[in-house]
């Protein structure tokens, strides 16, 4: 008789929601036929209590509510560990950019130190060591050593030395061009009169700003 009632009933004719229906499936899966009852019968707008003892229901109740209070929590632990993971990876990746930086503008230093130029003249062009070859790496070494300024001072005072064809010489020499090498011992012959002690460029010298252009 209850089944025929049951059956008759208008409420089996409601439709179930795919999350209801997954949530009955979870039940069964896990083995609690009970609780995957009292789910069927909410469902239908039932109310389990007039169907299963009421000591039974409130078991059931209370136990899938601590059950579902774990997996909130242990959902929760997970996520923030996560995010935990997250911060970790993103902190370490900016760390690791930080680092390349580093180590790419130590190796550009280093490649500036190192980088001395190579005669051209004649002489070191030639195979085997000479006295002239050993005069002018030396000078490249130390020219790698000074400012702007000083490297001209110097290679004028070298094409001096010389003579007639100096300039162009130690240009061979140097790499530094011939008009800087003249720029040079003229700013010597006029005893650097118009140079600044304290800096390499005079004052407004280099590049304009984009507000005085």
């Amino acid at each position: 008789m209850n089944q025929e009632i049951f059956c008759s009933n208008t409420k089996l004719g409601k439709a179930m929601t795919s999350e209801q229906l997954d949530l009955i499936i979870a039940a069964v899966l896990d083995g609690k036929y009970s609780w995957a009852c009292v789910l069927l019968f909410r469902f239908y707008s039932y109310d389990p209590a007039q169907y299963i003892p009421y000591g039974t229901y409130n078991r059931l109740v209370k136990e899938n509510r601590q059950l579902e209070q774990r997996k909130a929590t242990l959902e929760k632990q997970f996520s923030s560990s996560q995010n935990l993971l997250g911060n970790s990876l993103g902190l370490s990746q900016k760390l690791d950019k930080t680092s390349d930086k580093v180590e790419s503008t130590q190796e550009n230093l280093s490649e500036k130190k190192k980088k001395v130029y190579q005669c051209q003249c004649p002489i070191c062009q030639q195979t085997g060591d000479s006295p002239e070859k050993e005069l002018h790496a030396q000078m490249n070494l130390f020219l790698s050593r000074l400012n702007e300024q000083q490297r001209r001072w110097y290679v004028a005072l070298e094409a001096k030395k010389l003579g007639h064809g100096g300039a162009k010489f130690m240009f061979q020499v140097t790499g530094i061009h011939t008009n800087t090498i003249r720029r040079g011992r003229k700013e010597l012959d006029q005893l650097l009169a118009d140079r600044p002690v304290d800096r390499v460029r005079q004052a407004g010298g280099g590049r304009k700003s984009r507000n005085e252009e």
